[in-house]
């Protein structure tokens, strides 16, 4: 997973472990946010060494990048922030347009109007 920086943003490290303190400043977040969104989205959650102090890599402040962007840009609560987090990280991407939306929509209907047709079936053959 790649997220897009702001260019501001200094380069992250891949190899190496960042404190919480140390992740606040690169991502422009205040420390008690991070620790906030970690408790509502536990994909952010990073783990812990063996003195219990969280230690952040690439990964974990990439997706706290992607949550920022989220909840700030886009407007969305955490929440949604979550499912679309979790969207990313499972290897789907969210829709991008009002059209992936529909369409979207669209087969989740599809695949309820089937689900409907089978329990009807279920429920007729159980009547008999």
């Amino acid at each position: 997973m790649r997220v897009r920086i702001d260019p501001d943003t200094p380069k992250i490290d891949p190899k190496r472990n960042y404190r919480i303190s140390e992740v606040s400043a690169l991502v422009r977040v205040p420390v008690h946010v991070i620790r906030y969104w970690e408790k509502l989205i536990p994909e952010l959650a990073p783990p812990r060494n063996a003195a219990r102090k969280r230690c952040y890599k690439a990964k974990e402040i990439e997706r706290i990048l992607l949550v920022r962007q989220y909840i700030r840009s886009e407007g969305l609560s955490p929440e949604a922030a979550r499912t679309k987090l979790v969207q990313v990280i499972e290897g789907g991407r969210p829709p991008q347009s009002r059209q992936e939306v529909i369409e979207l929509l669209d087969q989740l209907a599809e695949e309820v109007r089937a689900a409907i047709t089978v329990l009807d079936r279920v429920r007729q053959s159980d009547a008999t």
